[in-house]
């Protein structure tokens, strides 16, 4: 069939959504691994000098519970914890070794630009 020449333009506010919940996925995935999910926490999270019978930041799971879209504009999305808490163990303190929860991450980057590339091929 031959039509007349067309573009196939992609719904951004659809993407956007998709991309805030793989992202989020990602980061709670985080959890059951152990870290592993973020470019500073690619070799786990540090060990506790402790044991405890619960997974590290896992006791209440109040943290990964707290992770959402905290913010969306027009081309962007943040995503991130709503709990303060979370930002002492993503960051660290004098006392608390980084276990960074939410952060760059290149296997993320990697999903998404896949996600895009088969959206834009597809037209969805």
């Amino acid at each position: 069939m031959n039509r007349p020449p067309h573009v196939r333009i992609i719904n951004k506010d659809k993407m956007l959504d998709i991309m805030a919940v793989e992202a989020l996925s990602h980061f709670v995935t985080g959890f059951d691994n152990g870290g592993h999910m973020t470019d500073k926490s690619i070799d786990g999270w540090k060990e506790r000098k402790r044991h405890y019978n619960h997974p590290i930041l896992l006791k209440t799971g109040q943290t990964s519970d707290s992770l959402r879209t905290l913010e969306r504009g027009s081309n962007y999305v943040i995503v991130g914890s709503t709990y303060k808490v979370a930002g002492f163990h993503n960051n660290g303190t004098g006392r608390l070794p980084v276990r960074e929860i939410v952060g760059a991450s290149k296997p993320l980057e990697a999903k998404l630009l896949k996600i895009l590339l088969k959206s834009l091929k597809n037209g969805r």
